[in-house]
């Protein structure tokens, strides 16, 4: 009887005190992450995941994969604005030869 005495002793009298986990959410263990959290991630994991899995392009000469979230179209447009950018400020007052050959 003594023993169950001492087991129901006080942890502070034990030598130790428990705390709670203090971690911040992201460095937690899955099992004690709350259930919407948990759902959330897995929401954001599995559409980052289908969207790269939908978006993938094979690369010529090596067959490799990678995405692509730009289109083609999209992309040559907005290179076009950022030369016609560049074109304007080069363009500017302070624009002028550097030699007069």
């Amino acid at each position: 009887m003594s023993h169950r005495r001492a087991s129901r002793a006080p942890r502070r009298a034990r030598g130790y005190e428990h705390f709670r986990d203090r971690r911040p959410p992201w460095q937690r263990p899955w099992q004690q992450l709350p259930p919407r959290q948990a759902q959330v991630v897995v929401l954001v994991a599995g559409g980052a995941a289908v969207a790269w899995y939908v978006s993938r392009q094979e690369v010529p000469y090596t067959h490799r994969r990678h995405a692509v979230f730009v289109s083609t179209a999209l992309e040559q447009r907005i290179g076009e604005s950022q030369f016609q950018q560049v074109g304007r400020r080069a363009a500017g007052p302070r624009a002028r030869p550097l030699t007069r050959h």
